[in-house]
């Protein structure tokens, strides 16, 4: 819940480029999310045996999904620019902010730990932002669809609200297990880049003196 409020009150500076991105996203959900109506009519002319007009359903959605990858990819280069601008923002803000420190307060800092938060925490930061925007434009993509599937055939909505139990678990269980995995690492590159940092720094006093 903290994460989700530092994503909305940080993207919240960034209106104008959030905007364009949210536009490209909620077009490609709309064009998904027509295609679960269209295969109804395509099921509904195979039914009365209409096969001109069957033809012509797969025609118009072949199209359509062309349309939607074409969406798709621009909003993919659109969100990876976002994350990127975030990225860089972060950054700098991150430099200036290690820059005022008073020099007692820097030597206290472990320097692996400064520079693991430079370029991996703020790479990290950038790529929750764009997940959380994805996730939130998938999970309605998901209750819209589940709707129109409800009304189209109940089997089949039924079918999906099984499923999703199953993977709720799944997913809870490896994201728990990838969150330890992460914490391990980040404490592994931490001390890695701290002694990184001390050899290189004794390599030039050394090279000096």
């Amino acid at each position: 819940m903290r994460i989700l409020v530092e994503v909305f009150r940080y993207t919240s500076i960034y209106k104008t480029k959030l905007f364009l991105v949210n536009i490209l996203m909620g077009l490609s959900m709309i064009l998904g999310i027509v295609h679960p109506l269209l295969f109804g009519k395509f099921i509904d002319f195979i039914t009365v045996k209409d096969l001109n007009s069957a033809s012509n359903m797969i025609i118009f959605m072949a199209l359509l999904f062309l349309v939607n990858l074409f969406f798709k990819i621009i909003q993919k280069y659109y969100l990876a620019k976002f994350a990127c601008y975030i990225q860089m923002d972060i950054k700098l803000k991150m430099i200036k902010r290690i820059m005022k420190m008073d020099m007692d307060e820097y030597q206290l800092k472990a320097k692996g730990e400064l520079m693991n938060k430079i370029e991996n925490d703020t790479k990290a930061f950038s790529e929750v932002v764009s997940e959380f925007l994805s996730i939130v434009i998938d999970f309605i993509s998901i209750i819209i669809v589940i709707v129109i599937l409800i009304n189209i055939n109940i089997i089949l909505a039924s079918i999906l609200f099984l499923s999703c139990p199953l993977a709720i678990i799944i997913f809870k269980y490896f994201g728990k297990r990838i969150r330890m995995m992460d914490t391990h690492i980040k404490k592994d590159l931490d001390h890695y880049l701290t002694y990184l940092g001390e050899l290189l720094s004794s390599f030039k006093f050394t090279t000096v003196a």
